[in-house]
């Protein structure tokens, strides 16, 4: 008992030779000195406060109007995305809507070789004048149900397989597609795992009652996604880029992105949310929209 006592007495002697360190200094000033210290304490302290507290404000104002002004490029961006596909989407009625074209593709059996190869020239020029009038689109296949196909060049090739097989291969899924989209014009992405192109699959019929003769597919290169970007640069350090229903970047300011899922970014507050807005994920500042298509 009288050890414990003696270990508390040294430990109480310990802490006021500590305190002394501190307060010895000011107990030998003369009141000038701590009346300045003191002015200097009660002056710094809330000037500090005060600007600690200005700080946060002035940072979550340049992050709110950050947010609004990235929100609505975003939202423009969205829109200009919209026009273009509505623009390639109005170039396939052109197509869909010929009725020679309809009556050439309804054909299964020729009289005469010349007749057929006729046939199959006045196809290949309207494709081929589709093409060259219009930039955005890659190239434009009419995949027939009995394996016939015309049109443009494939778009990609995949090491191994002759274009034909390749081609048979694609129409055979395209034609899929589009008896089970029922009669709707439908965009897919990430077509053979590839994120190349992005694709606009229509069905090929003379009425609204008759079945469907063929798959028209249109093919757009995602880099010309960019190009809607390019007319949206805020300036600032962003990555601008479009998902599809998966997740997966089908179109980013960085083309080695393409394909990816981001790991970064909470996706499924944006998903859940509505059309549009913008949030806080971790140091981002995350705005975002909705495409139609």
């Amino acid at each position: 008992m009288q050890r414990k006592i003696s270990e508390l007495k040294a430990l109480h002697l310990k802490r006021a030779k500590k305190t002394d360190f501190w307060l010895k200094p000011l107990k030998d000033m003369n009141i000038a000195p701590k009346l300045i210290i003191t002015f200097i304490l009660l002056s710094t302290i809330p000037l500090s406060l005060i600007a600690g507290f200005s700080y946060m404000k002035a940072e979550k104002t340049v992050r709110g109007k950050v947010g609004l002004y990235s929100k609505k490029m975003v939202e423009q961006t969205a829109s200009n995305i919209d026009l273009k596909l509505k623009e390639i989407e109005n170039i396939s009625m052109i197509i869909i809507s010929n009725s020679e074209l309809l009556d050439i593709i309804e054909k299964d059996m020729y009289a005469n070789i010349v007749d057929k190869v006729n046939d199959e020239k006045k196809i290949e020029d309207h494709l081929f004048s589709i093409i060259s009038s219009n930039k955005y689109i890659k190239t434009v296949n009419i995949y027939k149900q009995n394996g016939t196909i015309f049109g443009s060049e494939l778009s990609s090739e995949t090491s191994g397989e002759s274009k034909y097989t390749l081609q048979k291969k694609m129409g055979k899924e395209f034609i899929e597609l589009m008896k089970a989209s029922n009669g709707k014009p439908i965009w897919i992405t990430g077509f053979n795992n590839s994120y190349e192109n992005i694709y606009l699959i229509r069905s090929m019929k003379k009425s609204m009652s008759s079945k469907e003769t063929a798959a028209l597919v249109l093919s757009v290169d995602s880099k010309e996604i960019n190009s809607t970007f390019g007319e949206s640069e805020s300036g600032y350090s962003a990555a601008i880029m479009l998902l599809d229903e998966n997740e997966h970047v089908i179109a980013h300011t960085d083309t080695e992105k393409l394909g990816s899922q981001l790991s970064d970014i909470d996706l499924n507050t944006i998903y859940n949310n509505s059309s549009s807005g913008t949030l806080m994920d971790h140091d981002h500042v995350v705005s975002y929209a909705t495409t139609q298509n």
